[in-house]
């Protein structure tokens, strides 16, 4: 059985400020976060001499989302709905449905608890009919909806909208209803671990060596199951938690990754890459470094904004 932790309020500087016995007029409604799960963190700044934004996230998520802006606009791509100023916005390119949200990554997968999100001050309205959906797959072809806005929300403040969906999704994203620009000027995600996985061992080994490939696994529900994968291709018979590569050459050289399956959900880690050399000391770091980012590059699975 997995366990569901409680998580209170992050700490920010309203939050500081109440500490420290500031005294400020604030709406509970507006601060009010799901009351399951943990803000799934990703924060953005705007340079506006640059015109570029910078994106930070604890856990490596990415934003993805729609391309472009209304005028091409820097100030309004997707990532000024991440900077938490309800004073910016993304407005997208065009009326057709935009879509913004975070990938959290092949080894992860969170059960979405809940969503926090401002429309655009004056278009409160171009939220009504906008979908919360979670997905497994890059094209988003299993896509499911997990909540449905039927209503105006203010502006200026967070609404919090709470979710009861137990699966696991790699993919959270907000899709505006179609013939509006979206007009959206704060989102944030919650949710919950559940499944997650990584590979854990050597990247860089002399030939003739035995090399364990380990399946770290986290949040199972149940029994799990593995198959491993090398440069994307089955192999045969590597059905535990771990891989063992006896006497290795230079054709052992590649990219390994797993697939896990629990009794609820499966998921394929991140390939880790792993490097075969006739000596490897002597071969120096850097060169057999590039060729692992090199193999890395080969098998793991990319995603474009779009």
């Amino acid at each position: 059985m997995r366990t569901t932790k409680a998580y209170g309020f992050r700490a920010n500087a309203l939050t500081a400020a109440l500490a420290g016995g500031l005294a400020l007029s604030v709406s509970l409604s507006a601060l009010a976060q799901p009351s399951r799960g943990e803000w799934l963190e990703v924060t953005t700044s705007y340079n506006a001499d640059a015109q570029t934004w910078s994106v930070n996230s604890p856990h490596g998520y990415q934003i993805i989302g729609t391309e472009g802006s209304w005028g091409n606009n820097p100030a309004v791509f997707i990532e000024a709905a991440f900077d938490g100023d309800f004073g910016t916005f993304f407005d997208a390119p065009t009326g057709d449905p935009a879509w913004l949200g975070l990938d959290l990554g092949a080894s992860v997968r969170k059960e979405i608890t809940g969503v926090r999100y401002a429309p655009r001050d004056g278009f409160a309205g171009r939220g009504v009919g906008a979908t919360i959906q979670g997905a497994n797959m890059a094209d988003f072809s299993d896509a499911v909806v997990l909540h449905t806005i039927a209503t105006e929300h203010p502006t200026g403040q967070w609404t919090t909208i709470e979710i009861e969906h137990a699966a696991g999704f790699r993919y959270v994203f907000y899709e505006g209803p179609p013939d509006n620009h979206t007009d959206i000027a704060g989102i944030e995600f919650y949710g919950l671990d559940v499944l997650s996985a990584f590979v854990a061992g050597p990247s860089m080994v002399s030939a003739g060596s035995t090399v364990t490939l380990r399946a770290e696994v986290q949040n199972a529900a149940g029994d799990v199951s593995y198959q491993w994968y090398k440069d994307g291709a089955e192999i045969s018979g590597a059905t535990d938690s771990t891989l063992v590569l006896a006497d290795v050459s230079p054709q052992d050289s590649g990219a390994y990754s797993v697939r896990v399956a629990d009794d609820e959900q499966e998921l394929t880690t991140e390939a880790r890459a792993l490097v075969v050399g006739e000596n490897v000391p002597a071969a120096g770091g850097f060169g057999l470094l590039l060729l692992a980012g090199g193999l890395l590059g080969l098998g793991a699975a990319g995603f474009r904004r779009g």
